[in-house]
């Protein structure tokens, strides 16, 4: 990545942060015009779609930053988040345990799994 592109993601998140998530959404779509591979910029768009309650075009998205890059644990999360809003709950314990795997240090990642297990009634 360029720097070009670094700065563009970097306003992209702040763009995130602030909730301006129709506005990023527009820079992100027009950023993967030029760099469709880029993973971050997926990942920051199936971000925008998840905040957006788009749950099945944030899966998409964030299955194509996992398939350019499988080793970010947040890319996993926030797939298995939109998973579990759609009642796609394996798919969201795969995902979680991914994300566990990749970064067992995040109390997020724990937090989640573990409340989607209890209201499973699943222990595995």
């Amino acid at each position: 990545m360029n720097i070009l592109a670094s700065n563009d993601t970097i306003f992209t998140a702040k763009l995130i942060q602030s909730k301006q998530y129709d506005e990023a959404e527009k820079l992100i779509s027009a950023l993967l015009q030029n760099t469709p591979n880029n993973s971050f910029l997926l990942y920051q768009m199936g971000y925008v779609k998840y905040l957006k309650k788009k749950h099945d075009d944030a899966i998409s998205y964030l299955t194509l930053a996992i398939k350019h890059n499988n080793k970010m644990a947040d890319f996993y999360y926030y797939r298995g988040l939109s998973n579990q809003k759609i009642n796609k709950i394996l798919d969201a314990k795969k995902d979680f345990q991914k994300a566990i795997k990749i970064d067992n240090k995040k109390y997020e990642y724990h937090r989640d799994y573990s409340n989607l297990l209890l209201n499973e009634g699943s222990y595995d």
